[in-house]
């Protein structure tokens, strides 16, 4: 009885000794490994705010400034990533895609 309790125990530090060892690893290169999301994160906002009419420079997104309406910009930025005017139209190539968009559903209702 004693020898089967000696060999779980050693068992069980073994595992836990490993993992400690296996953690401590992990722990101390993962500074070293590059962060991929994050430049990920950002092609993506730059393509979004680009595409809606914007200008993204240092990680920001500068929406237009013209037309304004009552002395305010037209275009705000909004949390999904895209220049949006008051009625939530994209600025840009995308809100050019999404007029004609809703001018075809327009015309095929009719």
């Amino acid at each position: 009885m004693d020898q089967q309790k000696f060999s779980t125990s050693t068992i069980v530090l073994s595992i836990v000794t490993t993992a400690l060892i296996v953690g401590g690893g992990v722990y101390w290169l993962q500074p070293s490994i590059p962060i991929s999301q994050n430049s990920a994160y950002e092609k993506v906002a730059k393509f979004n705010c680009e595409q809606s009419g914007g200008a993204f420079s240092q990680s920001k997104c500068q929406c237009p400034q013209e037309p304004k309406v009552n002395g305010a910009p037209a275009f705000s930025y909004e949390a999904n990533g895209y220049c949006v005017d008051s009625f939530g139209v994209p600025g840009g190539e995308q809100g050019q895609t999404a007029k004609k968009l809703l001018e075809l559903k327009m015309l095929k209702n009719q």
